[in-house]
């Protein structure tokens, strides 16, 4: 008797959904260069500003809050520090990167087995 119920109460073993490796990669790169982006920011507001409180802000917030807050204190001074470009970059790799992080999540919700 409690080998039936044993059987029928335990779930059936399911396959766990693995994202597209092509995506995946594409991903880990466009992140690598997002990075790379931040630190260059970082670094143009140490050399330029003469007290460093726009880089420590920069940083910490990134590090603790949101990369949003030292991209947003990037584009308010991007003009001062000369980064336009590594901004406008930025911008472009954090929108790609929402964009296959959306795709990938979307994929393996797909393949999840759905409940009777």
């Amino acid at each position: 008797m409690f080998e039936i119920i044993a059987q029928t109460s335990a779930p059936a073993p399911t396959e766990i959904p693995t994202p597209s490796p092509i995506a995946s990669i594409l991903a880990l790169l466009v992140g690598i260069g997002m990075l790379v982006c931040w630190i260059m920011e970082i670094m143009a507001a140490f050399k330029k500003e003469e007290k460093p409180t726009m880089g420590i802000i920069s940083l910490v917030g990134g590090l603790l809050c949101t990369p949003l807050i030292p991209l947003i204190i990037g584009w308010i001074n991007a003009k001062k520090w000369g980064i336009q470009k590594i901004m406008l970059i930025w911008t472009i790799l954090i929108v790609v990167f929402g964009i296959l992080y959306g795709t990938i999540f979307a994929s393996m919700m797909s393949s999840l087995p759905t409940q009777p």
